[in-house]
């Protein structure tokens, strides 16, 4: 049996958000997080589940960097931690001055945001019969001028979304109409995969059909 030491060895990012979203009451509380911090008793209070369960899972999370101790306070004679999702902040202008160690660390946290809070609605059906549920994705062949104004896009997507959220505050004041919370994600970013003859395919790269073949490029 290996050593604690040895099964503790530091995951690189891919492999601590995989690690972090593979169990259901992990993906729960980071999404608790994303909201408020709270103590160990108050998540096992919310997701009705056992203490010692949450406490597991919660020592899993702070291991992989995904949750941090937002502050503590005395509850009684014990001082009780209050953790929060973690955070990693940047303007859009300061992206490009990014280390590549924290642009990782910044992307690794929006990928396992997005994903804890789409795989948590999806378990939960929020996703099916919902007229306006906007889910969506491609693949699409771009020069370095269109990714560059892809990027843009998606800025002028947030910008427009903070709009629509002040608007809405607008108007539930005066309407006293209860809102609901709505996750809002856009994202641009090259494949990991280098696929054949992406000049000859520009623009859309349609799927083939069912049964049909990719064109893999071949090892030489």
């Amino acid at each position: 049996m290996p050593k604690t030491s040895e099964r503790r060895k530091p995951r690189n990012a891919a492999d601590a958000v995989a690690h972090v979203l593979a169990h259901r009451i992990r993906v729960d509380i980071l999404t608790v997080l994303h909201e408020a911090p709270a103590s160990q008793k108050q998540l096992a209070e919310e997701l009705r589940e056992p203490l010692s369960n949450i406490s597991h899972h919660v020592n899993e999370l702070k291991e992989a960097g995904a949750i941090e101790v937002a502050f503590t306070r005395a509850v009684g004679n014990v001082e009780q931690h209050f953790y929060s999702a973690a955070k990693f902040s940047a303007e859009p202008e300061d992206l490009a001055r990014l280390s590549r160690v924290d642009h990782q660390a910044l992307s690794r946290i929006i990928v396992q945001s997005i994903t804890a809070e789409l795989l948590a609605s999806l378990r939960a059906e929020m996703l099916s019969g919902d007229p306006y549920a906007a889910t969506a994705w491609d693949r699409l062949c771009l020069d370095c001028r269109g990714y560059r104004n892809m990027n843009e896009n998606v800025r002028q997507f947030f910008d427009r979304s903070y709009e629509i959220a002040a608007e809405s505050g607008e108007r539930m004041v005066k309407t006293g109409e209860a809102g609901k919370t709505y996750i809002a994600a856009a994202m641009s970013f090259e494949r990991s995969r280098r696929e054949a003859n992406t000049t000859a395919n520009v623009g859309h790269l349609a799927a083939p059909p069912l049964g049909g073949e990719l064109p893999f490029e071949k090892s030489v």
